[in-house]
């Protein structure tokens, strides 16, 4: 009888430290899953940034060639203007010196 109970002790014994084992492993799991879960978030935070950055270059170069095509469409339109108000001035300046003439 003593030794069914030895044996009975011994076996609650491996499954006390299988249980023991078992908890720490599964203690260790959530440790390294909670630390690559922040290390996953870091690197989407830092690819984020990155995206951002990038996004707003791109942004900044489409806005400055957008900028210098206005400006040259600006430049162009007041040359036209230009040219047609020298045309208009020489027609002014002819009518007014035929009224001071005159």
């Amino acid at each position: 009888m003593t030794e069914i109970i030895k044996r009975i002790r011994e076996v609650e014994r491996r499954a006390e430290d299988l249980i023991q084992k078992t908890k720490e492993e599964a203690k260790q799991t959530i440790e390294q899953a909670e630390a690559k879960g922040r290390q996953i978030v870091t690197e989407a935070k830092t690819e984020a940034g990155r995206e951002a950055t990038s996004l707003r270059e791109r942004a900044t170069e489409e806005d400055r060639k957008e900028a210098r095509l206005i400006v040259e469409r600006m430049e162009k339109e007041a040359k036209n203007l230009e040219g047609a108000a020298r045309k208009n001035l020489n027609e002014a300046v002819s009518f007014i010196v035929k009224r001071v003439v005159s």
